[in-house]
Formats: C-alpha cells, structure tokens, sequence
C-alpha cells in the first residue's frame, strides 16, 4: 500500500472539498457533509474520462471553495501590491494550479470515509467543522474545514490536516518565491505547476 505524504494527505483533504451542496439544515456540518459525499461520489466513477473529470472537479472547486479569498489569503501582503493585470493572472493561474494538483493526486485514493464529528464558531463569525477521513488500515486523519456562512451560501476558506493550515503552508511557499523570484517568478511557478 503506498504510503501518503502530508502534502498527498492535505490535498486529499482539501479535495473533498469541491462538491456542489445544497445544504437543508443551513448549517456548515451539513454543508461539510454533504460535500465530502459528493466528492467521493464524482471521484468513485471510474469510467468518467479525464477531461471530463477535470471539467466536472473545476466546477466542484467553484461551488465548495471561496477560491478567490484562498487565493489572496495564500498570498498575503503582496497581493495588495498587484497590479490589475497581476493580480487578474495570479487568481486565474491559483485556480488551474489547485485544479491541476487536486486531479493530479485524488486518483492516488479509494475507499476513504469523512466523518464530521462537531461544529464550532469562532470569533470572526466563522464555523470551523472537525472532522476525520477514515482510511482502511490506517489512522484516521484528523482534518478541520473553515467555512464562512455568506450571502452565497456557505464556503470554505481553509482546511487545516492535523493542525497544518492549508492556507498557512501555501502562503509560506507562495512568499518565499516571491521573494527569491519575485511576482513574475511566481506566476511562471503557478503556470509550470497548472500544465506540468
């Protein structure tokens, strides 16, 4: 059996994640819920044809993830310093970077089981849901889903794997090539990653 990275692990995670949701009882467990099922159910058709995969996960991404807000949270303080056509291409180039990872590893999976365990808001308004993905013969993975409730419906705006901010991870690789490569290094960075 292959042996998972974190990096593998919070991919995963976060690619439970982009399934659409119509959520009932209105609350974030629900949403989180109904998701990961989603997901697993577009990740379980074997016969669905790569392309149409990688359409069908685009508009998942769209419909679970705040993919704007992620993208300038990863980011941090040099997305204020963009210009309109950098920052038009860095949030066009975050998304096909996050699409084209999540395709690229979510075939390594089968077989996993989100739990959600509780609920608990924060101090900004938002819903952390913690939750576990159970894996057959291994420990659950223990993952926290942080939705924030909006005119639009619930979405996510991070994902935390046994403590570890997606967020937090990608804005730390994210500034550390901007400041050895600079803004148009990071943008060749994202192109190479979105089509590599």
């Amino acid at each position: 059996m292959m042996r998972a990275s974190r990096r593998d692990l919070l991919v995963l995670a976060t690619g439970l994640l982009g399934a659409p949701v119509v959520t009932r009882a209105g609350t974030a467990s629900t949403f989180v819920a109904e998701l990961g099922e989603r997901a697993i159910a577009v990740l379980s058709q074997e016969d669905l044809a790569p392309a149409a995969r990688r359409e069908s996960l685009a508009e998942l991404l769209s419909d679970g993830f705040d993919v704007e807000l992620i993208a300038r949270l990863a980011l941090g303080r040099p997305y204020r310093e963009l210009d309109p056509q950098q920052r038009a291409d860095y949030e066009r180039l975050f998304r096909a970077f996050v699409l084209a990872t999540y395709s690229a590893r979510l075939e390594r999976y089968a077989g996993e089981r989100l739990v959600v365990l509780r609920e608990t808001a924060t101090s900004n308004g938002d819903v952390v849901v913690a939750s576990e993905i159970r894996r057959a013969g291994a420990e659950p993975l223990r993952v926290d889903w942080r939705v924030r409730l909006g005119p639009d419906g619930p979405k996510i705006v991070d994902v935390i794997v046994e403590g570890v901010s997606m967020v937090v991870t990608q804005r730390n690789e994210f500034q550390a090539v901007v400041a050895a490569r600079g803004i148009a290094g990071l943008l060749d960075l994202l192109r190479e990653r979105s089509t590599g």
